[in-house]
């Protein structure tokens, strides 16, 4: 906006264009306009500029005035109002700039964006698209794309009548050689290009796509599935799981290196290193990031992100004492960040974390007290919400509150489209083994769930398993043993095990 703003100042000159053209006073009078809406969004007037802004499109003789002046007019609108909050216009005023040339990777990005919050996954798709044919470079890593690209093909995946589309811009984005922060692979995206490539029958180009996937946890969805027994028979060496987790470990290590300002970098080479069980070394890498932030207090920041990636990193310390054994240690951790001052941007999601490890602890009571302070209306997601749920279910559960746990489990019932692996949980635990078992059944029915659902009943390299723990485990293998379950999971996959460790499993 900046670089518009100064662009703006040198372009829209009332005066200027009455020299070049002294007849033409509505390019005068729509110039003059424009300016105007221009200075009241410099003065940070948006609803002001609003209305100049809206004036000059609607002056007559408008659509007759240079085209760039109408770009301007349109794309300063845009911003005027998003300023005011008026989605549905931005959006409007997004569309309109976007058919002129002077339309730019950004332009489009942030119709994509609009059309995202307005709940147009479709148009954004296209929208996404035309950056990444046009503009590949444009289309940045960071966490904003990052959002805008996920959530798009997350709504997109949610309407069975836009599964094209859907394939359509990962694939698009794929060619494009799009990458996240740091320059890794959006894995979970190239799955799905795969599994489109294996429904097309094209073989080729599945195993092209697969090359670029090097998340192990992906590697793993790919190994079990049926689908892709062609592909992994004829190219073992790529889904070396133990291998793609070492690789993982190294090229994070590279990127924390190159990027020693990002606290991000470092919470991405702690997820690495606790996929290897390097546990030991995630505890001492958190030690030290959180020695040298407390050392560094009321100096200039150490990490750029620091506001949004340091509860992570005691998210890391807790999750490595977990892994190590050290169950009280690791709540304690959570809890002493939970009550932190510098906790302030996201009390949410290390509410929710702390609430499950003191269920998993049997300490129900302490696992209410985490999430007690949660208004579940304000601000938090759909998953979220389900999360925050299932503790409290968790909790009422072991605490033999049955009417509490039941008045959630019909909750859960409700909302299972929102998690639907939290509400199969959620089931198991209640009791309802049949409804666990038909959800679990329907889950590997549907293609675009099988990976998750299959993902979750591996068996994966286990840290120690605290009572409460080995008995949802029990749990789990009853479920598994149902000859319908069996049945389904030999239908589709298998199940396997693997030397790596996953936080989810």
């Amino acid at each position: 906006m900046a670089a518009l703003v100064l662009a703006g100042t040198l372009f829209l000159s009332p005066g200027v264009y009455a020299a070049k053209k002294p007849t033409d006073v509505v390019a005068v009078e729509v110039v003059g306009l424009i300016q105007q809406g221009k200075d009241a969004l410099d003065a940070d007037k948006s609803a002001d500029a609003l209305k100049l802004l809206e004036k000059a499109i609607a002056t007559p003789g408008f659509g007759d005035t240079e085209s760039a002046i109408q770009y301007f007019a349109y794309l300063l609108g845009s911003f005027a109002a998003v300023g005011t909050g008026d989605n549905a216009k931005a959006h409007d005023f997004l569309v309109a700039a976007s058919r002129f040339p002077d339309a730019d990777a950004e332009v489009w990005t942030r119709r994509a964006q609009s059309e995202v919050l307005l709940g147009k996954p479709e148009d954004a798709a296209q929208s996404l698209m035309t950056v990444a044919r046009k503009w590949p470079k444009d289309l940045k890593g960071d966490e904003y794309h990052n959002w805008l690209v996920n959530k798009t093909v997350r709504d997109l995946g949610k309407q069975p009548s836009l599964q094209k589309t859907r394939s359509d811009l990962v694939n698009t984005l794929f060619d494009a050689g799009y990458q996240t922060l740091y320059g890794r692979e959006p894995s979970h995206l190239w799955l799905m290009a795969a599994t489109d490539a294996i429904d097309r029958k094209d073989p080729k180009r599945a195993k092209e796509v697969t090359r670029r996937i090097t998340n192990s946890s992906t590697l793993v969805a790919m190994r079990i599935d049926k689908r892709f027994d062609a592909l992994t028979s004829s190219e073992p060496t790529l889904f070396d799981v133990q291998a793609a987790a070492g690789r993982e470990v190294i090229q994070a290590q590279k990127a924390m290196k190159e990027n020693p300002k990002s606290l991000g970098a470092i919470v991405v080479f702690g997820y690495a290193l606790y996929t290897v069980g390097q546990f030991e070394e995630m505890l001492a890498l958190s030690d030290s990031i959180i020695a040298k932030v407390d050392k560094a207090k009321g100096k200039e920041p150490l990490y750029e992100d620091i506001d949004e990636q340091l509860n992570w990193i005691y998210n890391h310390k807790a999750s490595a004492l977990r892994a190590l054994g050290r169950f009280d240690e690791a709540a304690a951790v959570l809890q002493s960040w939970n009550d932190n001052q510098r906790n302030a941007g996201d009390k949410v999601s290390q509410a929710i974390n702390l609430g499950f490890f003191y269920n998993e602890m049997g300490r129900p009571d302490d696992a209410l007290k985490a999430v007690a302070g949660i208004d579940a209306s304000k601000g938090m997601s759909e998953y979220g919400r389900t999360q925050y749920e299932f503790v409290r279910f968790q909790a009422f559960e072991q605490q033999k509150k049955t009417s509490e746990a039941e008045a959630i489990v019909a909750w859960m019932r409700e909302h299972k489209d929102d998690s639907l692996e939290t509400a199969q949980d959620t089931l198991m635990e209640a009791g309802d083994v049949d409804g666990a078992a038909a959800l679990m059944i329907s889950r590997l029915n549907d293609p675009d769930e099988r990976s998750n659902a299959l993902a979750g009943i591996q068996r994966y390299a286990q840290s120690p398993r605290t009572e409460r723990l080995k008995e949802l485990d029990g749990l789990s293998e009853v479920l598994l043993a149902r000859p319908d379950v069996v049945a389904a999971i030999a239908q589709y996959g298998r199940r396997e095990t693997f030397p790596i460790y996953s936080m989810e499993f």
